[in-house]
């Protein structure tokens, strides 16, 4: 593990600036037909957290109840499952 403090070197503004810039580069860099965009490392799991946090995690009916059963059992509020 290497950590660096960026401002040994330049201003933090200009650092920011520099990594938006590249950010926005490797976004625009043109991909294979059909291909998904380029992503910088950790995006590709935001994006699925932030559409979990909409629409949830589904489950096979088994699951869930296993789940709620579990969760009984512990005297954990069990949710009302969404549509």
């Amino acid at each position: 593990l290497i950590c660096i403090n960026p401002e040994l070197f330049l201003e933090r503004a200009e650092y920011e600036a520099q990594v938006a810039a590249y950010v926005d580069y490797l976004h625009d860099t043109p991909t294979a037909p059909g291909a998904p965009p380029v992503m910088i490392p950790g995006e590709y799991e935001a994006r699925n957290r932030a559409a979990r946090r909409e629409a949830g995690i589904e489950l096979e009916p088994p699951v869930w109840d296993a789940l709620a059963g579990c969760a009984q059992r512990l005297g954990v509020p069990v949710p009302e499952p969404r549509p």
